[in-house]
């Protein structure tokens, strides 16, 4: 539901462009985005792709690590709309969601990967299925329990 900033987002606009411009069928927005248009669309999309560098240093002087001391909102979305993830190798993921979660190397890997589920409609259902049954797993009800079972109990056991 962000918008492209500074140089770097300028960036990003200028390749959506060339690639509308040479015939992909891409959608991007250069301003933001209302939740409406964003939930309409999420709920249309196949999977959804974290595109990072690991390393990542902000404003200040600490670098971070995404998945490691920085975590991304696409993994939420992922629980949010039940879709498969797809996160660099390195990225650490919550168990709950491995078996919905696949990891590339490098740009021409994650073409590999997508082309291979865009080839197979069956294997893409079928993960998506998964993707569904883990998302799951974060509902309120579960949650719940494990923070009874797992949290509240040992903390009266103290």
């Amino acid at each position: 539901m962000g918008y492209p900033v500074g140089i770097y987002g300028n960036r990003i606009l200028k390749r959506c462009n060339k690639l509308k411009d040479i015939g992909y069928d891409i959608r991007y927005f250069d301003s933001f985005v209302p939740e409406n248009t964003y939930n309409e669309i999420m709920k249309d999309v196949d999977f959804i792709i974290l595109p990072i560098r690991i390393e990542s240093r902000g404003t200040g002087v600490i670098t971070e690590y995404y998945g490691k001391t920085k975590g991304s909102a696409a993994v939420f979305e992922a629980i949010q709309y039940a879709k498969p993830l797809v996160v660099p190798g390195e990225f650490n993921i919550l168990n709950e969601l491995k078996s919905s979660t696949l990891k590339y190397n490098n740009s021409k890997n994650l073409e590999k990967i997508l082309i291979e589920f865009l080839d197979n409609r069956n294997k893409l259902i079928d993960i998506k299925k998964v993707a569904l049954i883990n998302s799951k797993r974060f509902s309120l009800d579960n949650l719940q329990g494990y923070f009874v079972k797992d949290i509240l109990d040992k903390v009266e056991k103290l």
